[in-house]
């Protein structure tokens, strides 16, 4: 398909990556979910851990923007911050992307900011506070001026986020106050792709942990792992795979799909300190209704280690549209309709 002229059908291709393993299969295991009462009054609400605490954010919300439960008590509501606007504790669009310790990090979409709140705990109540905005520069690439998208905590001394940039600068790495410091990494696809087309449908997934972070696009199967080692120079790709098909073609720079047999996608991904999760929508892109929880949110998670080995496809007795793993990696939290908002737990089984 590559290259390659068509007149009425596209060619299938299978993306493949040279990850110096062989490929094995997923094992495969089926989880039941056990449903929560409490119900989530939010647009849309995606879904992180935070200590022994799950963190909801929506862009979109009848409350605060930011809420947190506790799973020890029953999913009770315990504390809840931000609202829409432009004033202190307000927002334009927060994009919380990444947790470490007690602190939460969001981007303010389109405000050149990112957010750093801090929960905290005195005489057995928890209260969200605004530590500290800091400012960042949009990027450039061909001349479109944009914002990173994903932008995450990596270690003590770094962030990074996705800039969808050609030849060694999809991937940016920033300091601690957001300065950047230089590109790095290559797109998932070799073909180059306008800088509109990239965005849309190598739209970011990505999860940090421990100076380490995966990335995924929204619209194809491939999982890449980076590490920062001891901190110096800039992450380097550790391995890469591909875990389902998919069928795509390039033309002037714009990419296209087969909608018969291109399925719908990666929802999320989760890096643990063992394995990273991959929350993954198997449904054809010319079948999905956003109407239906069967035909728009996945029940599929795919797991590897670390090192890049293949260990589970997780098969969910319910559909989902966002999760998170609890920090001992026992538990999958995830966000279900019924068509209420609510919460769902898995219990991780012991993979052999």
């Amino acid at each position: 398909m590559k290259q390659l002229m068509f007149a009425l059908v596209f060619i299938p291709m299978l993306f493949s990556f040279c990850t110096n393993k062989e490929a094995k299969p997923f094992r495969e295991y089926s989880i039941h979910g056990e449903l929560y009462e409490t119900e989530i009054f939010a647009s849309y609400p995606r879904i992180l851990s935070l200590d022994s605490l799950l963190v909801i954010y929506a862009h979109e919300t009848l409350g605060k923007l930011v809420t947190l439960y506790s799973p020890a008590e029953n999913m009770k509501e315990i504390a809840s911050f931000g609202t829409r606007g432009r004033g202190p504790g307000e927002y334009f669009a927060l994009e919380i992307n990444s947790t470490h310790g007690n602190h939460l990090f969001g981007r303010n979409m389109n405000m050149q900011e990112l957010v750093v709140l801090e929960a905290v705990r005195d005489s057995g109540l928890v209260e969200v506070k605004e530590i500290e905005r800091l400012k960042y520069e949009r990027i450039f690439h061909d001349g479109v001026a944009s914002e990173d998208s994903a932008i995450s905590y990596l270690d003590e001394g770094h962030f990074v986020g996705v800039s969808y940039g050609e030849h060694g600068k999809f991937f940016s790495l920033y300091d601690d106050r957001m300065n950047w410091l230089a590109y790095f990494g290559d797109a998932p696809i070799p073909e180059n792709l306008q800088p509109m087309n990239a965005r849309q449908y190598l739209g970011a997934r990505l999860a940090s942990n421990d100076g380490a972070f995966v990335y995924s696009p929204t619209s194809l199967p491939k999982i890449v792992f980076y590490s920062y080692g001891n901190g110096v120079g800039v992450p380097q790709k550790e391995w890469e795979d591909t875990f389902y098909e998919s069928y795509y073609k390039v033309t002037n720079g714009l990419i296209g799909f087969d909608n018969s047999k291109t399925v719908g996608g990666v929802r999320n991904i989760v890096l643990g300190e063992r394995y990273v999760y991959i929350l993954f929508l198997d449904v054809p892109l010319g079948e999905i209704n956003f109407d239906k929880m069967e035909t728009s949110a996945p029940n599929i998670i795919f797991v590897y280690d670390r090192s890049g080995d293949r260990i589970a496809r997780l098969n969910l007795d319910c559909r989902i549209n966002y999760f998170c793993v609890s920090d001992d990696e026992k538990t999958i939290y995830g966000v279900t309709s019924i068509p209420e908002d609510r919460f769902v737990k898995f219990d991780i089984p012991k993979f052999r």
